[in-house]
Order: structure tokens, then C-alpha cells, then sequence
């Protein structure tokens, strides 16, 4: 940890059937700066449930880049549409 703070982690869970779509979204995440780093289950490994996470790492302090990968997460359906509501309170204050 430094003085800035630790690394702080949003996930996004997915099927294993979606491994592509969470791929483009984490070199998306990367490419526009959304976050420090980002990572997503091995496709190639068992998976006997089905159940895949997309990890987005940022600064555990940094309130703006909360906000900033949530909004990331809406925009590319990362977040299932009924939690959605809630977060854009969050996001607009």
C-alpha cells in the first residue's frame, strides 16, 4: 500500500459461453484508462459451474475512479439492468 491508498477491485460476472465479450471488455477497460489493470477467467480452464468473473482494479481511494468504472461497467452491460438504477444515484452525486 502507499500513501495514495491500496487497490480497490470491481467484478462482473459472466458465463463461460461469454468469454470473448469479457475479453474486448478488458482490453477496453485498459485502452480507454478506465482502470490500473483488469483480468477475466481462463476460458480454457475447468469450469464445472459455468461461472466466470471480469476483475477491474483501481485506487482504493480514488472516488472518481469508482465512479468511473462503474459507469464503464453500465455502459458495457457488465452490471445486470435492475442494479443499474441505484448506481446512477450514486454515479450523479
Amino acid at each position: 500500500m502507499n500513501e495514495m491508498g491500496g487497490v480497490g477491485k470491481w467484478m462482473a460476472f459472466f458465463n463461460l459461453e461469454n468469454h470473448l465479450w469479457a475479453e474486448d471488455i478488458c482490453k477496453k477497460a485498459i485502452n480507454e484508462n478506465v482502470v490500473l489493470s483488469c483480468k477475466h477467467t481462463n476460458p480454457n480452464d475447468t469450469n464445472f459451474y459455468n461461472s466466470c468473473v471480469i476483475c477491474f482494479y483501481i485506487n482504493e481511494k480514488d472516488i472518481s475512479s469508482h465512479k468511473r468504472v462503474l459507469k464503464f461497467m453500465i455502459e458495457n452491460d457488465a452490471i445486470p439492468r435492475k442494479k443499474m438504477e441505484n448506481l446512477k444515484i450514486f454515479l450523479l452525486s
